[in-house]
């Protein structure tokens, strides 16, 4: 028996990562056969940090960016307020960071073992391989 996985985004590259390591068989599904290269920039706070660390996946190898501050501004982008981060990484061992979504599924997809992706088209509720 095998778990299927639908998506091979964050989360389903998740998911496969947690299969692996459980030794759970699983088929990950997407409508492409490679983790996509677009998408933009996404924020990594701690708690996702240390997931993805507990997942075996290091988040360096996806070039990622610490963000040491940040900034809360008004309509016309003047900064109201500017909050150190530093004590996150004290407190929970990471600072906050900023990688490529496309980076990031990469190295996901690579600490997996890089399995293959099935093409399939998915519907409202109905999978078609």
């Amino acid at each position: 028996m095998k778990l299927g996985i639908v998506g091979a985004g964050v989360a389903g590259l998740a998911a496969a990562l947690a299969c692996a390591r459980a030794g759970i068989a699983y088929e990950l599904l997407d409508r492409a056969a490679q983790p996509l290269a677009g998408g933009v920039a996404l924020t990594l706070w701690p708690n996702a940090l240390r997931a993805l660390c507990d997942l075996g996946v290091d988040v360096r190898g996806a070039g990622w960016a610490p963000i040491e501050e940040g900034d809360t501004a008004d309509m016309r982008g003047r900064t109201l307020y500017r909050l150190p981060l530093s004590w996150m990484e004290a407190r929970f061992g990471f600072l906050p960071v900023c990688v490529r979504r496309a980076d990031l599924l990469r190295q996901m997809h690579s600490a997996a073992g890089s399995p293959r992706i099935e093409r399939c088209e998915v519907g409202l509720s109905l999978i078609h391989i």
